[in-house]
């Protein structure tokens, strides 16, 4: 598997994913690397660097894992096919959603949903629909739910 992701300029990132066959179990890796593509030409792809040095920051904490601090974004949240922005709202400890006139099973057009992968074992989840006017639906018929899963 294997996703471009294209600046502007013609440049960007590679992320490739590959399965090791001869492993009894299932193993992936997955490598991050730049992209250079000049315009009417064939991408250049950069080697794989597998050691990476990476100048990580330890911050004294007597909790792990740390807790997201409120007052900074959160970004762990997923949103898919071209999201509308005006459609999420990221308050202090809540999301507010409005809903799309498309669902999920609509391949193209743009649909409200957010996706966020727990870190915690401890956590609670919860929504509040409010009615909508049918004014503002177009008579489309409205898809809701919520999905807590933990691994």
């Amino acid at each position: 598997m294997e996703t471009f992701s294209r600046t502007h300029r013609g440049n960007g990132t590679l992320y490739t994913s590959a399965r090791r066959r001869r492993i009894a179990t299932s193993s992936w890796e997955s490598f991050l690397t730049t992209v250079s593509w000049p315009e009417g030409e064939h991408p250049v792809i950069s080697t794989v660097r597998i050691h990476v040095s990476l100048s990580i920051k330890k911050h004294a904490s007597a909790e792990w894992p740390a807790r997201r601090n409120l007052d900074l974004p959160d970004v762990a949240y997923v949103h898919i096919r071209d999201p509308v922005e005006a459609n999420y709202g990221l308050q202090r400890k809540s999301t507010e959603l409005t809903s799309s006139k498309a669902d999920l099973s609509d391949a193209i057009k743009p649909v409200t949903f957010v996706g966020k992968h727990q870190r915690l074992l401890d956590g609670l989840a919860s929504v509040t629909l409010n009615s909508l006017a049918m004014s503002t639906t177009d008579g489309s018929r409205l898809q809701t739910g919520l999905c807590y899963y933990k691994d």
